[in-house]
This record gives C-alpha cells, structure tokens and sequence, in this order.
C-alpha cells in the first residue's frame, strides 16, 4: 500500500477513502443476507400448508423474473455482480422445491 500511495505521487493528488467502499460493502452483505432467507420463507409458507411444491413449480418462470429483479435492486449495477447475486438465488429457489417435496412426501400418511 505504501509503495502504491508513493508512486509517481508528484503527478496525482491520492486521495483514499474507504467510506463509500464500506458502504458498499455493508449493503451488499446485508442486502444478500436478507435475500438468502428467502428459502427459509418459502419452507415455513410450504410446513404451514399457504404453498406447495408443485406450486413453486408452476410458478417458477415469474420467480426467476422476480429473483433477476431482485438482484438487479441489490447494490452493484455491473452485470456480472448482478449475475453473481441472482444465480445463487435462483439455485436457493431450485433446493427449497427440492425440499418442500421431500417434507410433503414424509408427511403424508
């Protein structure tokens, strides 16, 4: 870092502030964090008897409209961070139907 700040410094004012990089930051883990929960969600509507699995699937198409929004709203607005947010969340999506299915089939009698 020193060697970086000191490079060619009689050409450039160096200026470092982390504030908007911490923000940054800040956001993004607790944007992405709040996102992952959405599985959590979807497992109590599906124990609660509100969904379903085959519902999920029915509606899959508009949850991975929703989920790309969803990423698009996150911060970072270059495509590949918006890409690297929603492919995990459609991935999520993809195991609690998986999972809702597997709690269906063990409750029936």
């Amino acid at each position: 870092m020193r060697f970086l700040l000191g490079f060619n410094h009689g050409a450039f004012d160096v200026f470092v502030q982390t504030r908007s990089y911490y923000r940054f930051e800040l956001m993004t883990m607790l944007g992405l964090g709040l996102t992952f929960e959405i599985p959590v969600l979807l497992l109590a509507l599906g124990r609660a008897g509100l969904l379903s699995s085959t519902t999920l699937r029915r509606h899959r198409r508009y949850a991975i409209v929703g989920l790309s929004v969803l990423a698009a709203l996150l911060p970072g607005t270059d495509p590949v961070t918006t890409a690297l947010e929603m492919l995990p969340l459609i991935a999520l999506y993809e195991v609690s139907i998986v999972v809702l299915r597997f709690m269906e089939r063990r409750t029936k009698p």
